[in-house]
């Protein structure tokens, strides 16, 4: 039965997305569109394969999980449709930024294992058919992303289509039956909506309904990324409507975020953000002891304890796994390698990059959203595997606009001197 619904369903998917016309037009072909699905169907059902005996692995804990649910609803319906909303806490719904013992913190656990139980609808419980079904649902988040680059670096197809669906940790992370590749998706899809709505003079209801309920979705699953991507999306909007200086709007929405971030509790009592970061931190370093786990500097929620380990925490989320880090654990060596490579192709931007007529408000959302995110990544997570999990999905908006502006053309010319 798995074997069939597997073929069934690769079969009939990839025919589906190449009829679809979001895929359409993209001006992918049909060939490479159904190539891609299959390049991450095998990247998911390897991940999945190389954790199936880990007892500790999310994406096996939720299909476990799933199962239980996926039984529920044939047995008991009514408390399928409402366990979702059952709080254990006695102080009910609230802590609704807290990141742990909290309702809102359990619910994205909560909605990842009742999105897995309807894919066991379809698959009757079969884990690899799952892979398919995810992925298909995940690729339109890569079409999205891949279609605004599109926009902005035309004539890079080739390129695009590397740095939007096959960077390795970005495709191994994202095809994985997790929470990152529907985070990805939710954030490709809302930058996707945000760009048509600014570039369109009307009021596109559709659009802005989803970007609503996109934001909703990644709220729920990692809070922290909405209170970064707002402010982004807010300092896009005005550089470009607006036609103000791009790197000052940007630096003034960064400012007064910042400033926002810290005068906060001092407002509201309740919404202590510095402490949540903070909590954050404490949590991981709460945890059994990882063989990936490295040294992190306690944080303290105020603004001179943020400062003095920012260093650290862009130390950390932008250049670790160090080479040597393979002796913590050796299958950290693809990613060493990969991370190796990210910091070769800035050093050729940084002295052989190409002028190009771009989005500079667009190109500065993908870099501040990503810089901040993975900022707030350095500063909680002292475990190299998190740290390379939690990442891979900002890599396409952050290595795609150097990847595109680096001139082939002088480096070739340069070796063939050589």
């Amino acid at each position: 039965m798995g074997y069939f619904l597997f073929f069934f369903y690769l079969f009939l998917l990839s025919w589906l997305l190449t009829r679809i016309p979001f895929v359409q037009k993209s001006g992918l072909k049909a060939r490479i569109v159904i190539a891609l699905l299959v390049i991450k169907i095998i990247a998911g059902m390897f991940s999945g394969w190389m954790l199936r005996n880990d007892m500790n692995s999310d994406t096996w804990i939720y299909h476990k999980d799933a199962l239980v649910e996926y039984h529920l609803l044939f047995n008991n319906p009514s408390e399928y449709f409402t366990n979702l909303f059952y709080t254990g806490y006695q102080y009910g719904y609230d802590g609704i930024l807290q990141f742990h013992n909290s309702y809102w913190n359990d619910l994205k656990t909560n909605l990842m294992v009742k999105f897995v139980s309807v894919l066991h609808i379809f698959s009757f419980g079969h884990y690899y058919v799952n892979v398919i079904l995810y992925n298909f649902l995940v690729f339109f988040g890569h079409i999205a992303l891949f279609r605004i680059f599109s926009n902005v670096f035309k004539n890079s197809s080739k390129l695009l289509i590397v740095t939007c669906f096959l960077l390795p940790s970005l495709l191994l992370f994202s095809s994985t039956l997790h929470k990152e590749g529907l985070i990805f998706s939710a954030i490709s899809i809302t930058s996707y909506c945000f760009y048509k709505l600014i570039n369109f003079k009307g009021f596109a209801t559709r659009k802005i309904l989803m970007v609503v309920l996109l934001l909703l979705l990644i709220f729920l699953f990692r809070s922290y990324i909405v209170i970064v991507l707002i402010p982004a999306l807010f300092a896009w909007f005005i550089s470009y409507r607006k036609k103000y200086s791009t790197e000052i709007v940007f630096l003034l929405v960064f400012i007064v975020g910042v400033f926002f971030f810290f005068i906060t509790p001092y407002f509201i009592s309740s919404v202590n953000l510095p402490q949540l970061v903070v909590q954050k931190q404490m949590d991981f370093l709460s945890l059994e002891k990882a063989n990936s786990f490295i040294g992190i500097n306690p944080l303290l929620p105020d603004f001179k304890s943020f400062v003095i380990n920012t260093p650290q925490a862009l130390n950390h989320a932008l250049l670790r796994p160090y080479p040597g880090d393979y002796s913590l654990s050796f299958p950290l060596a693809p990613f060493i390698a990969e991370l190796m490579l990210y910091q070769l192709l800035f050093i050729l931007f940084l002295f052989c990059r190409v002028k190009i007529a771009t989005d500079k408000p667009f190109i500065f959302f993908c870099t501040t959203f990503s810089l901040v995110v993975l900022l707030i990544i350095g500063y909680t997570v002292p475990i190299l595997w998190a740290i390379i999990r939690y990442r891979s999905i900002y890599f396409p908006f952050l290595l795609t606009p150097i990847i595109c502006s680096i001139d082939y053309q002088k480096i070739r010319k340069f070796i063939q001197m050589k």
